[in-house]
């Protein structure tokens, strides 16, 4: 079987069509792969992340509170320490464990970005951090393991993580992210899971899809706040408590499988 955690980068789901979720700051959501899947599954809402990417990603991984791994403080040198961690469970049950990210291919790779790598891919068999080229893609990556021989698709178990950027990493949403370019960009994002989880043989008959955000996006002009740029006192203040928006700090959380009743908590 496949088991998949899948991880859409910078999704709020507020921006998922369901029957309570219709518009996303009066702009009419389209149904997509996502909101499809989500109605399939088991599904929590009012859940929250810490508003960005590597406390909120460490924590699940691990299960270690942030406080106690030092994940509120990225510089401190024994922040992100290695524990027993999600895909060591699996390779304890005969599982191939692969990790795939398509962060930026420049994206640094020292000081806490290496810590966290490093208590990240423990336990994966193959992983990939970040793209090796502008242009590299999943598929990519599958062949990769394939002329290495590192690519068993035929084991009855495999595991995969996907760490997937397309949504943050956009052009059009993280420097432009007005309402209309937010909803592309997800709309994209849900095609290209569609395509990867294809790639792998996901069968909705036998599998399992974990699927989650880690954080959305705030909109324009409050995404100003996360730019190098230097802002106005009064912007800042004006922008600050936007950082705590639901938009911002809700994270999407839902999990697929035949096994399980479609049903909506509220936690």
């Amino acid at each position: 079987m496949n088991f998949v955690i899948y991880l859409l980068d910078g999704l709020t789901p507020l921006s998922i069509k369901s029957d309570q979720n219709k518009f996303f700051f009066g702009k009419k959501i389209k149904d997509n792969f996502l909101s499809k899947i989500k109605r399939k599954s088991l599904s929590f809402e009012n859940a929250y992340g810490y508003g960005e990417t590597y406390s909120t990603v460490y924590q699940l991984f691990t299960g270690i509170n942030i406080y106690d791994s030092y994940c509120d403080a990225f510089e401190l040198v024994n922040s992100f320490p290695k524990f027993i961690n999600i895909p060591y469970y699996f390779r304890l049950n005969n599982f191939n464990t692969y990790m795939y990210s398509d962060a930026s291919y420049n994206h640094p790779t020292e000081g806490f970005y290496k810590r966290f790598f490093n208590s990240i891919n423990n336990n994966f068999d193959e992983f990939c951090n970040f793209k090796k080229t502008p242009k590299y893609k999943f598929n990519n990556f599958l062949s990769d393991l394939k002329k290495r021989k590192k690519l068993n698709i035929k084991k009855k178990n495999n595991f995969y993580f996907f760490h997937d950027h397309s949504l943050h990493d956009s052009k059009y949403v993280y420097r432009n992210a007005t309402p209309e370019n937010y909803l592309q960009g997800v709309n994209y994002s849900s095609e290209l899971i569609k395509k990867n989880l294809k790639k792998i043989n996901f069968n909705f008959k036998k599998d399992v899809l974990v699927f989650l955000s880690d954080h959305g996006l705030n909109i324009r002009p409050h995404d100003k706040m996360h730019f190098k740029e230097k802002i106005s006192n009064e912007n800042y203040d004006n922008y600050c408590p936007h950082l705590y928006d639901d938009e911002k700090i809700k994270m999407a959380f839902w999990i697929y499988s035949p096994k399980l009743k479609k049903k909506n908590y509220i936690i």
